[in-house]
């Protein structure tokens, strides 16, 4: 039996989207361009830029740390869709 704060969690995964929020997205790979640090998330990707497919891993990479750092760490599934548009969503389905 699991006994949690899901507010507690909420916040958390609440700070990694907040940290997308206003900024450009660029691969491991990718040139910063002239932008400050404060001005990009760095996701693992291909070197041609981030994709949704990329930061869909990365985020289920970040929630899974968090749920381990809260002492959860039998996690069945998980997941995660990120759509650039309402037509093109890419999910991250770990089981």
């Amino acid at each position: 039996m699991l006994v949690t704060d899901i507010d507690g969690i909420r916040r958390e995964v609440q700070g990694i989207v907040n940290t997308f929020d206003g900024k450009y997205i660029k691969s491991s790979m990718e040139n910063t361009q002239g932008l400050m640090p404060s001005e990009f998330v760095e996701v693992p990707c291909i070197p041609e830029g981030a994709t949704g497919e990329c930061v869909a891993w990365y985020f289920m990479d970040r929630v899974t740390e968090i749920l381990r750092k809260l002492g959860i760490n039998d996690v069945t599934e998980a997941q995660v869709i990120v759509c650039d548009s309402p037509i093109n969503c890419f999910e991250a389905k770990s089981s």
